[in-house]
């Protein structure tokens, strides 16, 4: 059986390891910290600068300064999240496939009018009552909070906005697990979104999963992008509430 390709970036970690004796825990911390593997060795210099302390303490410290917890809470190797990873892939290829089968389907079902946004490739069309929702106010206001780095939730019909305070911006389809960054980083990004008085459409880039803490995207190529960091539990118990109906149109969360 052919093994897969293992990413620059994480063989970059699995060098590390070895490099510098560290356990698959301190790996795990380093990357939470957005720790660069290349640099690891302007900090693990200690017996030349007797100032500074191990490398494997230095993690632990900043990590108990960053989380307040001295070791995370899910403990997985660099091979045991490649295999996740490949699960992970497996899985939204399938997921593709289906939703590209039921898309004429879901045409047909959206009406004329709506039709030719369908025609957006990764795009779901939904008609709702236009005095009950204003996707692109909605939109408009989570960039504005990606963009001066707020932590914001906004419930709005079938889709969930968020924004972080690392700057980035998401809309999610919590029905079909679709997600569009609208920011990364404090920059802008385009949001696909297009509204009609009768309906909305979004063009989709891919779609997402809650993995404990871990937010997992995989694009529309194929590739699987992990970020820790934003308000999972939030995400998670709001998509929750949104699937009991426990949400009205427009409800707002703050982070």
């Amino acid at each position: 059986m052919v093994k897969p390709r293992v990413p620059a970036n994480i063989q970059a970690w699995v060098d590390a390891r070895r490099r510098y004796h560290l356990s698959h825990a301190h790996v795990q911390m380093a990357r939470e910290l957005g720790m660069n593997p290349k640099k690891l060795g302007s900090v693990a210099n200690h017996r030349q600068e007797r100032w500074k302390r191990p490398l494997p303490e230095f993690i632990e410290e900043l990590y108990e300064r960053r989380f307040g917890r001295r070791k995370p809470e899910r403990l997985m190797s660099i091979e045991e999240r490649l295999k996740e990873l490949e699960q992970t892939k497996t899985l939204r290829r399938q997921q593709r496939a289906a939703r590209k089968s039921g898309r004429t389907r879901e045409s047909e079902i959206a009406g004329s009018r709506p039709h030719a946004l369908s025609q957006v490739a990764h795009t779901k069309v939904a008609r709702v009552p236009a005095q009950q929702v204003n996707v692109g106010r909605e939109a408009a206001t989570i960039i504005a909070c990606g963009l001066a780095h707020e932590s914001r939730l906004i419930a709005v019909g079938p889709l969930l906005f968020f924004s972080t305070e690392t700057g980035d911006a998401w809309v999610l389809d919590t029905d079909d697990n679709l997600a569009r960054c609208l920011t990364r980083d404090g920059e802008r990004l385009p949001t696909g979104i297009v509204e009609t008085p009768e309906s909305f459409a979004v063009e989709w880039r891919g779609t997402y999963a809650l993995d404990g803490e871990m937010f997992v995207v995989a694009d529309d190529t194929g590739r699987v992008k992990t970020t820790i960091g934003y308000p999972i539990e939030e995400i998670r118990r709001v998509t929750q509430l949104m699937a009991r109906g426990g949400i009205e149109l427009g409800d707002d969360h703050l982070g």
